[in-house]
């Protein structure tokens, strides 16, 4: 909470019916991972430094083709992300949307180290959602998935061939370095004999 917020909610902040400043008191408490209410009848007033909000798209507004998230133009200095999941006759036939698709949020020790992760699937296909990428939840950024590396059986054979190999490219390489010495002794000799 002292680090700032997360907001989800169907409308923009700038919707006049939900400010929540009203509930700036309980946004900073201390209070971690404890779901509480806040009540807009019975206002608790106080700061609500809101740093991100995952909020509704116009789709009025907007025509661009995507997945259903979208980063869109900051939401009065918060973050805002944008979830289109309605891949209605409508959306169908005016957008080429057929995505149907929701976000998982996971938060951390620190606002920062927030996240927003799409999974979606195709409605003309059978196939169960899936991931399409995760995102730090501030900056956008996406976060790849750590490669795992493969445990397998080393085959000796093989290794003993490799060690062969480097053993004759460092048996070349200290010929080549005592030749230069040697060379660089001569040359050294016939200048102080000059």
């Amino acid at each position: 909470p002292d680090k700032g917020s997360i907001r989800i909610s169907y409308f923009s902040r700038d919707y006049r019916e939900i400010d929540e400043t009203q509930c700036g008191a309980l946004l900073t408490r201390k209070t971690i991972n404890i779901p509480q209410v806040c009540y807009l009848n019975t206002p608790q007033k106080g700061p609500a430094n809101v740093k991100a909000i995952i909020k509704a798209e116009q789709r009025i507004m907007s025509y661009s083709q995507h997945t259903g998230l979208t980063l869109v133009e900051p939401d009065r200095g918060a973050v805002a992300w944008s979830i289109f999941s309605a891949p209605s006759a409508k959306y169908q036939k005016e957008y080429d949307f057929f995505s149907d698709a929701f976000t998982i949020i996971k938060t951390g020790p620190s606002i920062k180290d927030a996240t927003i992760s799409l999974y979606n699937n195709d409605i003309r296909t059978s196939e169960p959602a899936g991931i399409v990428g995760t995102f730090n939840l501030l900056t956008g950024i996406h976060r790849s998935k750590k490669k795992e590396i493969k445990k397998s059986t080393p085959n000796i054979s093989t290794l003993q061939q490799e060690l062969q190999k480097i053993s004759i490219k460092t048996e070349k390489l200290l010929s080549e370095v005592n030749h230069l010495r040697r060379a660089l002794s001569t040359s050294e000799k016939v200048r102080e004999y000059l």
